[in-house]
This record gives C-alpha cells, structure tokens and sequence, in this order.
C-alpha cells in the first residue's frame, strides 16, 4: 500500500523463526533492499536475506556447544561446462573431535538448488550447526559431509520455459560425472572415510535432490542412503532412472516436501511410484514451501535416519 507521500509500504503475516529471502519488483525489475546489507549468493536471482530470531538458538544457527569445521576447496573441472578457467569448488564438514587415524567416518554429500552457490548449505543454511547439535545430542552420527557446486553446465538459463528447463534437466544429468569421476575420489584420497557403499549417503534440496534421486538410484554401487528435499521436478526423474534400480540393496530413499510447495504432488506421485516398485521410500510432508522451513527439517530429520544400521 502506499501513502500519501508514495511510499510503499507492506506487512507479512507472523513468521517462525527462520531463514528467509525476498526482494523488491520495482517497475518489473527485481532489487535488493536498500536497506538490508544480508544478501544471498546466486548465480540467477537477486534476494535479500533477513533471519527472524526464536527465543533460543535454532538448530542451524551457532551455539555453545562443540563445532565441527568447515573447509572450502578449489580444483579444476574437466567435466563441469560454463566455469571460469575451470575452476570449480566444494565445501566439506568434519565432526567435532574428528580423527583422521582413527575409524573411517560416513559420509554425506548434500547438494544444493537451483541457482544457489557451492556455499548455500552452510551459509545460510547452516548445515554444519544442524549435524554439531544432532551430534552432540547423540542423535546423529557423526559423519563427514560434502557440499559441492552441483552443476553440470554453469551459465545463465536460456529465457523460455521450455529451453530453461531443458537446460537444467541437462545440468542436472551431466553433474553426476562430475561428482563420481572429479569430487568423490578426491574425497576419498583427502578425507578418512569410509569406501563401503552402505556408510555413504546422498542428498539434496530442489535441483539437488532431483540430482540425488537420479545419481543414487543409477549408482546403487556407490550409495545406499537417498534424500530428495523438495525435490524439482522440472523434468521426469524417472526418464534418468535404470530398470537395475529394484535390485538396488538400498536403506532408504526419503522423500519431503512442503505443502504449499507447487511440485508437492509430483513428489507425492514420485513417492507412490517407488512404493509400488518396493523401493524403501519415506515419504514425508510439512508445513511450508519451497523454503528453510522445509529443508532445514528435511536435513534434521534425513540425518538422524543415517547409518544407524550401519555400524
């Protein structure tokens, strides 16, 4: 609404404590709030971020208890497309007390959504405060987590639907070379966890948990453990997918989603069809949309599932 001056002004309704992101359409052009200094890094989009505090600290947000550590790591791509000089990047998460002599750690590759940078699990969504909390309650496991640029072609979407989405469905099936061939054995020759297939875990939020669907189900070798959060559902994930897959010795597969989320219902049907082929599918809805009020009790609750039955 405006006032008599012209100047703008709005109210949401209550918000939960969370992290959210918006911006201003000012004569069909989005801006950031002039006076908000937070912004979210993207490739695509332009958002201000804001966080509304709870009455003790959230679960994705710093505490007094004992912290894992965040590493950020640069190496040159041959497979990913559209990367500057060929350099890509991933952010790895290493438990409180983590020993790299003692027993080999799980481990979790997390991907992030569409548009969102290699940094977006972790900043802003906390990710590594998730798994401190989960495991100093004894609630998690702890475990070594892998938070990648997860692209198969980085550059700016053709403008259409159709070729938009065509581009993406593209990204998302070229990443998986990408993350087996370039990320994994370098984690593997870096970081001291485990080689067995059942203490390896993937997921992801949006484009990434559509890309975690399709690399878990094609790569039954590599993981045993599958979590798509809200996962983007731009194109058929079950195009992408091997008939070898009801052979698969999988733990689990989870499916979440809001329910004001628009792609609920193709999670919803995506879920049913894996039941039906007697794949061990969880499928669980929440409050919320395509947002942190879904994926950071998406995250919380995957992780506490993971590897428990495997060690």
């Amino acid at each position: 609404m405006s006032n008599t001056n012209g100047i703008w002004s709005a109210t949401t309704p209550r918000l939960s404590p969370e992290i959210y992101w918006y911006s201003f359409n000012v004569d069909g052009h989005d801006q950031l709030d002039p006076y908000n200094k937070v912004s979210l890094p993207n490739y695509f989009y332009l958002d201000s971020v804001i966080t509304v505090p709870g009455p003790k600290p959230q679960l994705w947000e710093v505490d007094n208890i004992p912290h894992g550590a965040v590493a950020h790591h640069f190496y040159t791509s041959k497979l990913m497309k559209g990367l500057p000089n060929g350099q890509s990047e991933y952010y790895v998460y290493t438990p409180p007390g983590y020993d790299p002599a003692g027993k080999q750690y799980p481990t979790l590759y997390l991907l992030h959504g569409f548009s969102m940078m290699a940094s977006d699990w972790t900043y802003p969504g906390g990710a590594n405060f998730i798994l401190d909390h989960l495991i100093a309650q004894g609630k998690a496991q702890p475990m070594v987590v892998v938070m990648p640029l997860s692209y198969g072609v980085v550059g700016s979407p053709p403008t259409g639907d159709d070729s938009f989405y065509a581009t993406w469905d593209n990204s998302d099936v070229l990443f998986s070379p990408v993350l087996l061939e370039e990320i994994m054995p370098r984690i593997n020759a870096e970081y001291h966890v485990s080689k067995d297939r059942k203490m390896r875990a993937i997921a992801g939020m949006s484009m990434g948990g559509a890309e975690s669907i399709m690399i878990g189900l094609n790569h039954p070798d590599q993981f045993a453990w599958i979590g798509g959060f809200s996962s983007g559902t731009h194109g058929n994930i079950r195009d992408h997918l091997p008939t070898s897959y009801k052979n698969a010795d999988l733990n689990l597969i989870w499916i979440s989603c809001g329910e004001s989320d628009p792609d609920l219902h193709p999670n919803l049907e995506l879920a049913a069809w894996m039941k039906q082929n007697n794949l061990p599918v969880t499928s669980v809805t929440m409050p919320g949309g395509h947002t942190w009020t879904v994926w950071h009790p998406s995250l919380t609750r995957f992780a506490t599932l993971l590897f428990q039955t495997s060690q």
